[in-house]
């Protein structure tokens, strides 16, 4: 770790962070814990929290953490104005019509998002200011600021034009102009103007090798910050669930992730007799429940699924850590593989095989993954025999589930723990851009 000659003066931007109830809030309230406990007082500039915002206390910011918190005024707020009943977020059906695409594209594309996108201008003008008070003469300065949003981005930017020693890394947990979602109008201009804002970032980290790959197209400063794993204290057979269970918390994306493969193999083992409602549940938690529900009663399997709704973060822990397997529901395109999502690295602090089922091309990346930890079973939508391989795999499961072997090789859960642990990760990537020896 980097030996301090004087202090450092540490400014993280994220519009995101708790108790704001998202999965954006894992990763910035961890990475300000973790810089915190590695080089001192963290100053956090984030948003002043709306009374009606959806909330998760479950966080305990330490208090080497200082929390500055600035006003916002953007595309939510005209939602709620105009809404009866106050809800800012859209539904999966009012999201996919054109009006609703083309406002979302509108909220996402430069200079559009400096106005319009979360936070708005009068968020990044505030943040800027304050942010501004905190930079100290005669102690090295670093701000790290988290896309999404890009407001956050845009304070990390006006800060290392008026600081021209502060030291900017810019953080993606997703991309800007991706080419899965395309949620930007003009993608070649804004990767453009994306290279004109980045190019004065000391440091860019993004959290897998695929967003990588994007990101080193425009630009040469880029590195990987995987999601963190914390090993948790339960293993496999301990606090479990009385039935065999698989579990899912999370969202369909729209279109982008589909169980049916899945549950077109629980309607196999459902015909053997392997699995029923009195040895077998499949648990969901989500806002995508209705849906869910309705591809389980298409394949005539919905008699083992069970809802939980909508759950905080230490809700869906115990749910993933109390099933015996996870399901992990993820996209690939050929140009973008290797997209390590951050409920892979959650499933990886336990210690429960994971099934995988990737919409889309096949992903080396992620393969090279399972193979090296034997995390589980990976499996394509796109190919024919992936419900006959995965009942195969699950019935296996129950098999050893029964006469109590283990479900997975716990040597290489822990291999996968140390791999991805920030307490190397953190002082490897940050003290080279502290020394001046960065890439």
């Amino acid at each position: 770790m980097l030996e301090k000659e004087k202090p450092i003066q540490i400014i993280q931007v994220s519009y995101y962070y708790p108790p704001i109830h998202s999965i954006a809030v894992n990763r910035t309230f961890t990475l300000s814990k973790a810089l915190s406990d590695i080089y001192g007082e963290v100053n956090i500039i984030t948003q002043q929290i709306d009374a009606r915002a959806s909330k998760d206390q479950t966080f305990n910011i330490p208090q080497s953490i200082n929390v500055v918190r600035v006003p916002k005024f953007d595309y939510r707020n005209i939602i709620t104005m105009f809404s009866k009943s106050g809800n800012i977020h859209l539904s999966d059906d009012q999201r996919r019509n054109w009006f609703s695409q083309f406002i979302i594209k509108v909220i996402n594309t430069i200079p559009f998002n400096f106005f319009l996108g979360e936070g708005g201008l009068w968020y990044i003008l505030k943040g800027y200011a304050k942010a501004k008070r905190l930079v100290k003469p005669g102690r090295t300065t670093m701000v790290i600021s988290s896309f999404r949003p890009y407001a956050d981005h845009y304070i990390g930017w006006l800060l290392k034009r008026r600081f021209k020693n502060l030291i900017w890394i810019a953080d993606f947990r997703d991309l800007h102009v991706d080419p899965l979602y395309k949620q930007v109008f003009f993608p070649m201009w804004q990767k453009r103007l994306n290279k004109r804002i980045l190019k004065a970032s000391d440091l860019v980290l993004t959290v897998s090798e695929g967003l990588a790959q994007s990101l080193l197209k425009i630009l040469l400063n880029v590195r990987v910050l995987h999601n963190p794993v914390t090993a948790t204290t339960i293993t496999q057979n301990e606090d479990k669930y009385n039935l065999f269970t698989i579990s899912y918390v999370g969202s369909l994306y729209g279109e982008e992730r589909d169980p049916t493969i899945f549950i077109r193999s629980l309607f196999l083992l459902l015909n053997e007799r392997i699995i029923s409602p009195d040895n077998f549940q499949f648990i969901y938690a989500g806002k995508d429940e209705t849906r869910m529900r309705a591809m389980f009663k298409k394949e005539n399997v919905d008699q083992i699924f069970i809802s939980k709704g909508f759950v905080s973060r230490d809700e869906s822990l115990v749910i993933q850590q109390k099933s015996h397997v996870n399901l992990l529901l993820t996209s690939s395109i050929a140009e973008m593989p290797g997209i390590l999502t951050g409920k892979l690295f959650e499933y990886l602090s336990g210690f429960n095989p994971i099934i995988t089922l990737i919409n889309g091309e096949r992903d080396p990346i992620f393969e090279k993954i399972y193979r090296k930890f034997k995390l589980g079973n990976l499996v394509y939508n796109s190919e024919i025999q992936s419900v006959k391989q995965l009942a195969v795999y699950i019935k296996e499961l129950i098999e050893k589930y029964q006469i109590n072997l283990p479900l997975l090789d716990l040597n290489s859960r822990y291999l996968a723990q140390q791999e991805y642990s920030w307490d190397k990760m953190i002082p490897a990537l940050f003290d080279p851009v502290l020394t001046g020896n960065a890439i």
